[in-house]
């Protein structure tokens, strides 16, 4: 006796409408994964940006607690495509003690072709 064999032959690999759907998946997907992509690359960039801004006023409020500057004065520099700039208060409520000043810091810088800046308001002490 012989044995029967299926008359349909087996079916072997992908057909067209699943290759189909695959690359549609991929199409889609591939675009919106680059987005996001670029958005942590984005905030990765805005991030050490504005920790070396930090780092920049630190660094400039230590000189300016040695050197202790007089009131209303105004000053600044560029490091690492960061302007610093700071302006010393003349405000008769911190100044009326000669051993305080009010400084406020401005770190600007471009990211990404738009401008970026961080504030910071602070008090020095002078060094004795």
């Amino acid at each position: 006796m012989m044995p029967i064999e299926n008359s349909s032959p087996r079916q072997r690999g992908l057909s067209l409408i699943e290759v189909l759907v695959a690359v549609s998946l991929v199409a889609i997907s591939l675009p919106a994964l680059m987005y996001v992509q670029k958005g942590s690359w984005t905030s990765s960039t805005q991030s050490v940006r504005t920790s070396r801004a930090v780092q920049l006023i630190e660094k400039q409020s230590q000189m300016l607690r040695v050197s202790f500057p007089p009131a209303s004065s105004t000053s600044g520099f560029r490091e690492d495509g960061i302007q610093v700039s700071w302006v010393v208060s003349d405000d008769p409520f911190v100044t009326s003690n000669p051993n305080l000043r009010e400084v406020q810091f401005v770190a600007a810088w471009k990211a990404g072709g738009k401008p970026d800046s961080l504030r910071v308001k602070t008090i020095l002490a002078k060094d004795f």
